[in-house]
């Protein structure tokens, strides 16, 4: 199933690299076109794509579905019959979740992971990983997969690493302040940067609603909102101060993490 995806990534424009380097990299820049290329072939097979259009309820009945209602950027209600409704949500797509809690639809809250950013020069992590070899023009840009178990059961890991990439802003709400990382495809920016995450359980916050999920929700709002207001209200990244930002469980996961990535990256 893997190299069916990828291989299809290649046929719409991704480099053919990414069937066989380790870490596959399409590239932000690569991958626009890639979309634009596979949205082109959906239309070409009879599907149709609606831009700005919102998911605002599902059509049930009998406990079946029959379709879904979308607001358009007019404002105008519209009803599509359908009996198959896939949802490709992501994680940021709140609204959403709250009408199917409001619908009745079962949901089930799973651990996920909370953490910041970091941000360093990318020369750094190539004399790291390359040694002697750092520069060498046939050597791209370094990256690295770091993780740590800790002794109360937790993990800390990295994730997302970009390396000559930067941080880019990805809030999905207003008053709130969340970021992402991405690297064109060339990898030639002077940072590279990473999420350094930490688990957070189901038992690591409270329902609302008496729903987990919803608490997971209100879990992650709480930090996002905190990094808002540490940036002077406004969406601009703060440089974090951990305790005043991240809970106080996550921060003291990252403060004995920290070290013991820094000294075992290699």
């Amino acid at each position: 199933r893997q190299n069916k995806i990828m291989t299809d990534f290649v046929r719409f424009g991704a480099p053919e690299a990414i069937l066989y380097t380790n870490y596959p990299h399409i590239g932000t820049d690569n991958l626009v076109e890639v979309v634009k290329n596979i949205r082109k072939e959906i239309i070409r097979l009879g599907g149709d794509v609606r831009f700005g259009c919102t998911l605002t309820d599902l059509i049930i009945a009998n406990k079946y579905i029959h379709g879904v209602t979308y607001q358009e950027e007019s404002g105008a209600s519209v009803d599509l019959e359908t009996d198959c409704v896939v949802l490709a949500l992501g994680h940021s797509a709140r609204d959403t979740f709250h009408m199917l809690y409001d619908r009745g639809v079962p949901m089930e809250a799973k651990p996920f992971a909370v953490g910041v950013r970091i941000e360093h020069r990318q020369q750094d992590i190539d004399a790291v990983q390359y040694k002697k070899f750092a520069g060498h023009p046939a050597l791209g840009a370094a990256t690295y997969k770091l993780s740590c178990h800790l002794p109360n059961g937790r993990s800390a890991f990295s994730f997302c690493v970009c390396p000559g990439g930067q941080v880019v802003a990805a809030a999905s709400e207003e008053d709130t302040v969340v970021v992402n990382g991405m690297s064109e495809r060339a990898r030639e920016g002077v940072n590279s940067n990473a999420a350094i995450a930490v688990s957070i359980r189901t038992t690591d916050y409270e329902p609302v609603e008496g729903s987990l999920v919803l608490g997971a929700i209100a879990y992650q709002r709480r930090i996002e909102r905190a990094a808002f207001l540490a940036g002077a209200f406004t969406q601009a990244v703060p440089g974090i101060i951990l305790h005043i930002v991240l809970i106080p469980l996550i921060v003291l996961a990252l403060q004995k993490a920290l070290p013991w990535l820094r000294s075992h990256q290699n």
